[in-house]
């Protein structure tokens, strides 16, 4: 796993923070092609879905895990 990334997050409102950390992640990781696996509270994964969805990620690149 020489080129796993992970990222910790945690804000308030779920739905906030996973915008914020979407707008983090476009610089360094939409120029590349990889796949983006979430877990976390509901509000959160749909949120950071949609987020990557919309900014262009295909959807077989997104797994998603609702904790």
């Amino acid at each position: 796993l020489d080129s796993f990334e992970h990222h910790l997050a945690y804000h308030s409102d779920a739905a906030a923070g996973a915008r914020q950390l979407a707008q983090a992640m476009r610089a360094d990781l939409f120029d590349i092609a990889c796949d983006f696996y979430i877990a976390g509270p509901e509000a959160f994964v749909q949120a950071l879905h949609g987020e990557l969805r919309a900014a262009g990620v295909a959807a077989a690149q997104i797994h998603t895990e609702v904790l």
